[in-house]
């Protein structure tokens, strides 16, 4: 039904330049004229109908550009051809005047002949006044009050082709709201997959949720990116098309009323979204809709009112957020190659002072299994069961620990270390490098002991209303830099801070009296967490 509606509108505004011909006889300059604005109008009129076939089959921005382009230009041609025709109809009432026969009456010494208008002057006729009766001001009173100024009247043609356009462009509005329902979905598993990445119990299950997660960012990259293109080019089209309905219907204050509604838009959404979502040109898309569905509402009233109040209601009650999707994470993948444990007893045995020495990143985190550590290396690396890849760092206290493994996060190396346990090794524990630093606090709840075999302390200070004074943070970095300081906010409202864990009682004592020296207004105590 729509395309033989198609094919009906572009038939008639065919005919519409051939029924004007019709009623004139194509002579002289302006039928010259009038033939070749016919032609011009049957080329375009064959070219919107082979556009609006096309797009009735596979709708598209481009082609609704160019249907409104040839609905436009056909409505001028169609202008054209009725001034033409009216401006000859007016030479030949001009041309029957000058043949009706005239009487020549001869002047008397007292009359003057009035000398005869060039052709470019304008004759004025003075009407004699006529007595105003009560009938008469009773019939212009009538008549002033049916007919108020500035009174909008809208052809059935134009009314016509803007619900054309509307159900056009409702079309589009459809499509793009596919492509962000599909934006939806992969935004969904981007989230999945990180969830998934930060919750896997080994290395394996890691590295699938992340190359997961990179083809779904990778692929609502593009899927933003049309949606952006195809949206501004809808609203671009949709915007013009109906600020020329606004210019046909001569309103005139319309057009700047939408502009000064748009930049406003423009300039304080814009800002409110910045960083609040992942695409800003998504998030904008609604209120930039919002925007021509109350220019679509405001024609409404004179091309189609029996949609109007609709539009209006749907404008003010529109539903902005639906593309607020909020940023999502990264994974926390370090510039290092991340390996898991692998057992091969017939490993070629080597020298463990050949075993390469651990790489540790300044930025993100880093973990690793420790399996031994020695003051004096052994020979081989027999003692290791085969497992590899080997790694190892000397220590300050002159020891050299030897890992195994490299994880991005701590639950994906809980399945080696029972791996490691099943083939022999008695206490395989996590270590955690924290930006460049490791953290001997770091205690992993699924490889460490529930009992701990000796005791612990840590450093509470208590006083403090919001951030610790600087003085007291350097002297923390400097007695114990690779410690933990962690904030606690106690149900009375104060605020409590510790200080690593220690192994060692007069290293947290040592900590504890670097930071009383730099203060007096903080309370500082050496607390035991563990059991001798």
């Amino acid at each position: 039904m729509v395309g033989i509606r198609r094919v009906f509108i572009s038939l008639l505004l065919c005919a519409l330049p051939l029924c004007v011909l019709a009623q004139s006889e194509p002579d002289g300059f302006v039928g010259r004229q009038l033939s070749q604005l016919s032609a011009r109008g049957e080329r375009l009129t064959e070219a919107l109908n082979g556009a609006q076939q096309e797009y009735q089959q596979q709708a598209s921005d481009s082609l609704s550009k160019v249907i409104y382009e040839l609905e436009k230009q056909l409505s001028a041609i169609e202008n054209a051809i009725a001034r033409l025709n009216a401006q000859q109809q007016n030479a030949k009432k001009e041309d029957v005047a000058s043949e009706q026969p005239t009487t020549i009456v001869e002047p008397t010494e007292k009359e003057i002949i009035p000398e005869e208008p060039t052709p470019h002057e304008e004759v004025v006729v003075e009407e004699q006044p006529q007595p105003e009766t009560q009938e008469t001001q009773e019939t212009q009173e009538t008549q002033e009050t049916q007919e108020p100024q500035n009174t909008i009247v809208a052809s059935e043609e134009l009314k016509s082709l803007f619900s054309t356009t509307s159900r056009r462009y409702a079309l589009i509005e459809g499509e793009i709201a596919e492509l962000i329902e599909e934006y939806g979905k992969v935004y969904n598993t981007i989230l999945a997959s990180l969830k998934g990445y930060e919750d896997a119990t080994s290395l394996k299950v890691l590295n699938a949720h992340h190359k997961e997660y990179l083809a779904a960012v990778e692929r609502s990259g593009r899927i933003a990116d049309s949606i952006a293109q195809r949206s501004d080019l809808m609203l671009t089209s949709k915007t013009n098309s109906y600020l020329g309905f606004a210019d046909s219907l001569g309103i005139d204050t319309l057009r700047a009323h939408y502009n000064a509604l748009a930049e406003q838009t423009e300039a304080t959404m814009s800002e409110k979204l910045a960083g609040k979502c992942t695409d800003i040109d998504l998030a904008m898309y609604p209120h930039r809709l919002r925007n021509t569905i109350r220019l679509e509402a405001l024609l409404a009233q004179d091309l189609a009112p029996e949609i109007a109040d609709s539009l209006m209601a749907r404008a003010e009650s529109f539903d902005t957020t639906f593309t607020l999707f909020s940023p999502y994470g990264t994974p926390k993948r370090s510039n290092v190659e991340f390996k898991g444990v692998t057992i091969n007893k017939k490993a070629k045995e080597k020298a463990v002072s050949s075993l390469p020495t651990i790489k540790i990143p300044s930025e993100g985190e880093l973990y690793s299994i420790t399996v031994a550590n020695y003051a004096s290396l052994p020979p081989s690396t027999k003692v290791f069961r085969g497992a590899t890849p080997l790694l190892r760092e000397r220590r300050e206290d002159g020891r050299t620990y030897i890992y195994i493994g490299l994880y991005p996060t701590a639950r994906s190396a809980q399945d080696d270390i029972a791996l490691l346990r099943k083939v022999g090794f008695k206490q395989p524990e996590l270590v955690m490098w924290r930006d460049g630093i490791r953290r001997d606090d770091f205690v992993d709840r699924n490889s460490a002991p529930t009992t701990p075999k000796a005791a612990m302390w840590r450093v509470e200070i208590s006083g403090a209303t919001t951030v610790l004074p600087t003085e007291v943070l350097g002297a923390i970095r400097e007695k114990a830099p690779r410690k933990e300081i962690s904030k606690f906010n106690a149900a009375d409202g104060t605020t409590l801070y510790t200080v690593g864990i220690f192994t060692k009682e007069n290293e947290a004592k040592a900590v504890a009296t670097a930071i009383r020296q730099t203060t007096d207004s903080l309370s500082v105590e050496v607390v035991q967490v563990g059991k001798k």
